[in-house]
């Protein structure tokens, strides 16, 4: 039988199905593999055989990962990469496209991401590969393992910039109100506090299993917050105030221009993909049924939110929902300020995910590599490599929000330059 050359997937083509009886004659007659032959090659491929380029078994593979996680925690953790800071603009982009038009939206874009997710390491797998970049190599040379390592650094770059702006501006704006005066250089002193203080120490981890806890905390404050807002709603309705910004859009009401905004916030609200391979080489034993499970909890988690935060802060504020929903609520409304001081701590734990991404960049474009090419796991480098890798990046980002505040230029940049090339939406 003909193998399948070594540069390509051990997947069945397009087009490929299960033959009757007849096509397996026809194709022995002629010389040539069946599709059911190729098909119980795959079958072997994925479920322990020898992969027939002569690569490890996949048994072998899942081995590798030595006291992995159990799929409800790995789900947790990638549930926090994919909320992320875009939650407080769900309400906004569902003003754009109309209260039942976006919630459609919003639940299309959460089931275009989990089967992206899910197709992305399933290739890894049948490739036998753990990094994004490498099965991009693997599937398309060297230009796309350099497009994805582009994209990826471009799009968490972006990322930490932004979420350490948000950081910044809205802790500087509490302390502002608890003082009742605003500091000289008060907004550096908080990046510097956040910063320094809890984001390093966090991310001078080497495996991302270490920030399973924190995860853990990071989507009960914004369980905590989306409740908060969804509180305030209901006490809004049961005053009989709920009309008094405007009437509800059920379906899009500035034309193509409203809804093509509204898809590229909530897809972009659910890109992940950057950093799936992370989390799933922290799965014990990593078998695409169990890296099924952990993209469906975590996809379908980070949705209930999405959409309980979505729904909740336009059905409040309507037409006069604002681009951050936390900026509806008044300054001196304590519940307010409470959500605020929550979304820190969501942005502070949110931000190591998209560290540990650039770190894996800057290994595979600056760490030695071994005989044959081979790249030893990011997580095994020597402590001086370690700590170069991650106070370059961290310093970096932490001396550009110190000198500018423009989340617009970050957020514009990260969606252009990364989200293309990492999203696979």
């Amino acid at each position: 039988m003909a193998e399948l050359p070594c540069n390509q997937s051990p997947l069945l083509p397009d087009g490929d199905r299960v033959s009757s009886s007849s096509d397996v004659e026809a194709a022995h007659a002629h010389g040539r593999p069946s599709a059911s032959r190729a098909f119980a090659r795959r079958e072997s491929v994925l479920s322990g055989g020898e992969d027939p380029c002569g690569r490890r078994s996949v048994d072998a593979f899942y081995a590798e990962v030595v006291g992995g996680s159990p799929v409800e925690l790995v789900a947790v953790n990638l549930s926090n990469a994919i909320i992320g800071a875009g939650i407080i603009g769900l309400p906004f982009a569902l003003r754009e496209a109309g209260f039942s038009f976006g919630m459609l939206l919003l639940t299309a874009m959460a089931g275009v991401s989990r089967f992206s997710l899910t197709t992305l390491v399933n290739a890894g797998i049948g490739l036998r590969c753990r990094s994004y970049e490498a099965t991009a190599e693997r599937a398309l040379g060297s230009a796309g393992e350099t497009a994805v390592l582009a994209s990826q650094f471009a799009f968490d770059f972006g990322a930490m910039l932004s979420y350490l702006i948000i950081a910044a501006e809205t802790s500087s704006a509490v302390v502002e109100l608890l003082l009742g005066y605003r500091l000289a250089g008060q907004r550096q002193l908080c990046l510097l506090a956040l910063s320094f203080g809890a984001m390093l120490p966090i991310c001078l981890m080497r495996d991302i299993s270490g920030l399973e806890a924190y995860s853990s905390v990071s989507v009960i404050v914004v369980l905590v917050v989306t409740a908060m807002v969804v509180a305030k709603t209901a006490a809004k309705y049961s005053r009989g105030e709920a009309g008094d910004q405007g009437p509800l859009d059920y379906w899009p009401s500035h034309g193509v221009e409203g809804i093509i905004f509204a898809v590229g916030v909530f897809s972009f609200a659910f890109v992940n993909q950057n950093c799936c391979f992370l989390y799933y080489n922290s799965l014990d034993r990593g078998t695409p049924a169990r890296f099924g499970r952990v993209a469906s909890l975590s996809v379908v988690g980070a949705w209930a939110l999405c959409a309980g935060m979505a729904a909740a802060g336009y059905l409040n504020f309507r037409r006069g929902t604002e681009a951050n929903v936390l900026s509806n609520f008044r300054d001196d409304d304590a519940l307010a300020t409470v959500m605020r001081v929550l979304y820190v701590v969501t942005m502070v734990l949110t931000y190591p995910v998209c560290l540990f991404v650039c770190r894996q960049v800057l290994h595979n474009l600056l760490t030695p590599r071994g005989a044959g090419g081979a790249l030893c796991d990011v997580r095994d480098v020597s402590d001086a490599r370690h700590a170069a890798y991650t106070a370059a990046i961290f310093l970096a980002s932490v001396a550009i929000v110190s000198i500018t505040d423009n989340l617009g230029v970050v957020m514009s940049v990260r969606r252009q330059g990364g989200g293309r090339g990492t999203g696979g939406h």
